[in-house]
Parts: C-alpha cells; sequence; structure tokens
C-alpha cells in the first residue's frame, strides 16, 4: 500500500477520545476493496482520497505524462513540476499509480485490472480509456465489477455529451442565482451579483454522492454478487442540496434567487469594530437572547417583533437595528457575550484563521504532507480525513504516488491475490441497495433529514 502515516491508538479513558489516537490500516472499514481510478477531472480524484481514506487499495491510472492534476497548481516551492503540485499531493494521497500504455499491451494491462477490482470510478477528464466495450467483456469475466460514472448532467438526456467546467454546471443548477455578495444574504446595499463557492462544489458534490452509491452497491453485492452501473449526475447532485429553494417553488410557486427574503431574521453578516461576524436567530427565544446581550434597548421590545414571522414583516427595520448595534461591539466581547447567552453568531473566518483554530488543532485535523522531489521534498500542510471511528482517526498519508511508481507492484499483487467474493442470497436483486437497513433518525433540520 501507498505510505502512511501513522501509528494504531486507542480511545481515551472516561469516554473522553484522545484526539491523537489512529485507527489501524488493518481495522479500516473498505480494507482489501479494490478501486480503479480512471478520471482526469476532481470528480473521481477526490471519490478516490475519500476511498484511501477509508481503507481501499485506489490505484489511480494514467497515461505516461500523469494526471492532468499534477499540472494544476499552486506548486510547492515554485516548482512548475508534476511532483510539486499542491492539488495532486492533496487529492492523489495515499492512492497508488499504474501508468497504462495506449498500446496493445496496455489494453491488456486494463483488462487484467477489470478482471480483478471491485469498483471502477470514471470521469470525461483526460485518462486511460475504459470505454463500455471494454467495460462489457470485464463485466462478463467479473460480474461483481461496480461501475461509477460521474459526468456533469448524466449518461442519457440532451446534455449527456457534454462535459462543462465546474462553473457552468454550478449556473445551470441554479445555486448561483440564490447567492449574492448582497441582497438577502447581507446586509451591504447595492446592485446584487450572483457570488461564486470559492471551490469545486460541483466536483465534490458529485464525488460524494458517488461514494454514497459505491458504498451503497457495495453493501448490496454482499448480498447477491453482483455489481451495478452506477450515473452520478453533476447537475442533479447541486440540485438535490438545494433543499429549501426548490420546495419554495414546488410548494409556494415563489422562485427563489439572491433577493428573496430570508425565512428568518435576523440573518446575515455583520461588520464589527475589528471584524465580521455571520448571526441567525433561527427562535424567538435566540431573538430575545440578542435583544439582552445588547442591553434591551427600546427597540427590541416592539411586540411587532415578538416572533419570526414579525421579524420576517419587519425585516429591513430589524436588520437597519441589529447592524447598527452590532457596529459598536468589539469581535470577542461580543462573541462571548452571545455564546454565553446562546446567540448563534460566529467570526467569519479566513483561511488563515482556520489553519491556526485550536478546535481543528487539538483534534489534528490537518496533516503535513511531503510534496516535490523525492530527493528534495517540501512540507505542505492540508485538511485530513473529516471522518473518526470509535474517536479515532483513519492513518494518515504523507505522500502522492509519483507517477507509474506502482506499476509494477500492482500488477504482481492483483495477479496472484484472487478474492472469492461470497453472497448471502446469489443473484437476488430485488431489494435496493440498502433495503435491508435499519435507521433511526434522531437529528433536528438539516443534516439527518
Amino acid at each position: 500500500m501507498a505510505d502512511v502515516a501513522g501509528v494504531s491508538g486507542v480511545a481515551g479513558v472516561s469516554g473522553v477520545p484522545d484526539p491523537a489516537a489512529t485507527l489501524a490500516t488493518a481495522d479500516l472499514p473498505l480494507r482489501g476493496i479494490r478501486v480503479l481510478e480512471c478520471g482526469g477531472h476532481l470528480a473521481a480524484a477526490y471519490l478516490g482520497r475519500l476511498f484511501t481514506d477509508l481503507g481501499a487499495d485506489v490505484v489511480k491510472l494514467e497515461r505516461a505524462q500523469g494526471d492532468p492534476l499534477r499540472r494544476r497548481g499552486p506548486y510547492a516551492g515554485g516548482r512548475r513540476e508534476p511532483a510539486s503540485s499542491a492539488a495532486a499531493a492533496a487529492f492523489h494521497a495515499g492512492k497508488r499509480s499504474v501508468v497504462v500504455g495506449v498500446d496493445d499491451d496496455g489494453q491488456q494491462l486494463l483488462a487484467m485490472l477489470l478482471a480483478e477490482a471491485d469498483v471502477v470510478v470514471r470521469d470525461r477528464g483526460e485518462a486511460p480509456c475504459i470505454d463500455d466495450t471494454l467495460l462489457s467483456i470485464a463485466e462478463a469475466r467479473n460480474p461483481a465489477l461496480i461501475v461509477a460514472d460521474l459526468t456533469s448532467y448524466g449518461l442519457t438526456g440532451p446534455l449527456a455529451d457534454r462535459d462543462d467546467p465546474d462553473l457552468v454546471v454550478l449556473a445551470r443548477s441554479g445555486m448561483l442565482s440564490i447567492t449574492s455578495t448582497i441582497g438577502a444574504a447581507s446586509t451591504e446595499t447595492g446592485p446584487s451579483r450572483p457570488l461564486r463557492y470559492a471551490g469545486e462544489a460541483t466536483s465534490i458534490y458529485t464525488a460524494c454522492h458517488g461514494a454514497v452509491a459505491v458504498l451503497g452497491a457495495l453493501h448490496a453485492r454482499r448480498r447477491h454478487g453482483l455489481g451495478q452501473r452506477l450515473d452520478i449526475a453533476g447537475l442533479e447532485s447541486l440540485v438535490a442540496v438545494l433543499a429549501t429553494s426548490v420546495p419554495q417553488y414546488t410548494y409556494n410557486g415563489k422562485v427563489v434567487t439572491h433577493e428573496t427574503p430570508k425565512i428568518v431574521r435576523p440573518w446575515a453578516i455583520y461588520r464589527l469594530l475589528d471584524g465580521e461576524i455571520s448571526l441567525q436567530c433561527s427562535e424567538d427565544a435566540q431573538w430575545r437572547a440578542l435583544v439582552a446581550v445588547f442591553g434591551d434597548p427600546v427597540w427590541g421590545a416592539n411586540p411587532d417583533w415578538a416572533t419570526n414571522d414579525g421579524r420576517v414583516a419587519g425585516a429591513d427595520e430589524v436588520e437597519a437595528h441589529v447592524a447598527a448595534a452590532l457596529s459598536t461591539w468589539p469581535l470577542a466581547d461580543f462573541l462571548a457575550r452571545a455564546h454565553a447567552a446562546g446567540v448563534p453568531a460566529t467570526e467569519v473566518q479566513s483561511n488563515t484563521d482556520v489553519l491556526a483554530w485550536p478546535q481543528l488543532a487539538e483534534r489534528q485535523f490537518f496533516t503535513t504532507m511531503q510534496v516535490g522531489p523525492a530527493d528534495d521534498p517540501l512540507p505542505l500542510r492540508v485538511p485530513g480525513p473529516p471522518l473518526r471511528f470509535d474517536g479515532m482517526l483513519p492513518p494518515r498519508h504523507s505522500t502522492a504516488p509519483a507517477i507509474g511508481a506502482h506499476t509494477q507492484e500492482v500488477v504482481h499483487e492483483w495477479r496472484t491475490s484472487r478474492r472469492d467474493l461470497a453472497a448471502t442470497s446469489p443473484g437476488d436483486t430485488s431489494i435496493r441497495p440498502l433495503g435491508d437497513v435499519r435507521i433511526v433518525d434522531m437529528t433536528w433540520v438539516w443534516a439527518g433529514p
């Protein structure tokens, strides 16, 4: 397996987890699962990274020039070379790299790997081609093979052949129409402008939905022994998370935009003397607590604002009073009082703030990788897995693979180590992937539902 930093550990005593405890590699939930990552976009790369963190043997298939992500900055030490790509380091950490040629030997290598794989992840980026013809042959030899296709719009429909970049799919999903630099999302004034999420939201959401689909297919395979073809569309992955804006139209006929009034008030980003905070009072008790923090001003006793409906009706005046009151406070002082009173508010943090945040430091969320040529690597702090098992972290990966570094190793292992996948109900595909799983939802509002 690829280089892993960390040692196994155990949770702390008295019910308090040890933040440094690391799960042993042998105990990871996907240990033994073989994944072929065949893609050149971030969606496949991030899904592969998630499965690496869960213990799967993820093999990144590349051409001799390397994956496109290796040619994407920023570059450690300013060295514009594949080995120094910080993006490739973060997304490919812990994987193994196999170079596949374009000749007959390359096709034979793909056929062998497909015959021994559990999962294939494909997108439409620059990568060795695993086309449907080759897949059909592989599925005849390996009926347990699970194939996940990550595309912009899905494998069917009028846009099935399009491979659009992240921002284009974001715009088409409707997400950009409900985010803005001002208007209902802020106390700023002036012409509103759609505000892009600063990251590859389409790719990340597609990867996360893809990971859930693959996990479901793996669970179902334990029952019937058969693989499945999974179709995960980036557009649908984005629309699926617009939890309130879509129902606003389907239920009420209201088209939600970045100027649509908020459903609770106060709710915005506010300027204080020395920084900005995000504050949202979803409950009437939180509003009363906020008014008390402000020293019970006269406007806070307005009976029309005692309920959220009343505050929404008087939103402009409510927001003006709250913004004016907050503008006189030092940030740390207000947050201390607000948290003590149960008011949901927090500083709007920068990347620098997040990297230095004691909350993440104590949980040892960030990890340090070695990026660059093997004889002259540079340290790079990157986010670690946002997962814990019985209070323990998955092992940390300290390096990304060099191009083709594991070709011979993987070929030898996969050819000589065959698996027998026993099914509890062979051939029975009548039950949905998680049809035999029972879940008790004890959450409130968004996450659990």
